[in-house]
């Protein structure tokens, strides 16, 4: 479990003036939330907290939004139907001077689609592959993950989803990854990924 501190509880002042966005009910639809988070985020006033509902703990998320100048407070949540979920509250950190934590000038693309659009695809003996279709999250991306690690600089890893993983494309770059997506009708993204030379 991960956590920016040691919660016992949280006050009701943590999230008060927090904007809610629950991403359950786009999950269960099948459809990626890394947008409606971004969103959400933009339509933040200054100082202003979001509190995120997910099925799993967003770790995938953690690492975007501390690029943005966020800090968090997570927490599992049983239901009042008894449901289990995940609260994170992610609160601007104290000096940040934006809600994305960045300067004007530094924009980088959240998505990391911009590394995928530029580099070049290594030439091989074909992509291994990768089929994490009806997965639940976080499972595609522990995958991914932990596949990558075993990728030589001529491999390409081919990942077959039923959805576009955009969680996964910051995390790529931060480890040295490239990586291309394409939709293959309406059910299947199919994802090229390659360590960068």
């Amino acid at each position: 479990m991960s956590h920016d501190n040691d919660l016992k509880d949280w006050q009701e002042g943590d999230y008060a003036n927090a904007r809610l966005l629950d991403v359950r009910p786009l999950l269960e639809a099948g459809r990626e939330p890394f947008h409606a988070i971004m969103e959400a985020v933009e339509k933040l006033e200054p100082g202003q907290s979001l509190l995120l509902r997910a099925p799993f703990e967003p770790v995938p998320l953690y690492g975007v939004m501390g690029s943005r100048g966020f800090a968090r407070k997570a927490r599992p949540v049983t239901g009042e139907a008894g449901e289990d979920f995940w609260e994170v509250l992610f609160y601007p950190r104290a000096g940040s001077t934006n809600t994305d934590g960045k300067e004007d000038d530094d924009q980088e693309d959240p998505d990391g689609k911009e590394d995928g659009a530029l580099a070049e695809i290594p030439a091989d003996d074909g992509p291994r592959e990768l089929d994490v279709r009806g997965l639940e999250p976080p499972e595609p991306m522990e995958r991914v993950l932990a596949t990558i690690d075993g990728l030589r600089y001529d491999d390409v890893l081919l990942v077959r989803h039923h959805r576009e993983p955009l969680f996964l494309y910051p995390i790529l770059s931060d480890r040295g990854f490239s990586h291309r997506a394409e939709w293959k009708g309406e059910s299947e993204c199919l994802v090229r990924i390659w360590r960068n030379r």
